[in-house]
């Protein structure tokens, strides 16, 4: 077992007997000696293998907040539609060479006028294991 830790480069960090015949039993492998800090076998009779606690280096890391720009979704979609073809009965009569683009634009017009656009701040999260 130890040849494949040190062919993979590994190490186990355990160096207590963790069992009541004092043998080691249960082990920690770690990549590296140095990933454990303040590694504890502790004998709390609760079975015949003894408690192992360590502490790891970890820091949390900061959340992240970010900006996200949305519409509500729950709009009169009846109104947006009579809106829509008012806009679109305007537009007949209208011979411009970027019909398009008016099109468009007033489209957004009217989501503006219906859903306007909500900035928020949201936190990142980090999902949970």
């Amino acid at each position: 077992m130890r040849d494949i830790l040190r062919t993979h480069l590994l190490s186990q960090v355990v160096n207590t007997p963790t069992q009541k015949k004092n043998h080691i039993l249960d082990w920690v492998v770690t990549p590296g000696i140095d990933l454990i800090n303040n590694l504890q076998v502790m004998d709390k009779c609760i079975s015949d293998h003894k408690v192992i606690v360590f502490e790891l280096p970890y820091c949390k890391p900061k959340l992240v907040k970010r900006t996200i720009t949305c519409r509500k979704k729950n709009i009169d979609n009846q109104a947006l539609g009579t809106d829509i073809q008012r806009s679109a009965e305007d537009m007949k009569n209208d011979y411009n060479k970027n019909l398009v683009d008016t099109y468009n634009r007033k489209l957004k017009q009217l989501l503006d006028i219906h859903a306007p656009l909500k900035t928020r701040i949201v936190t990142d999260r980090p999902s949970a294991p």
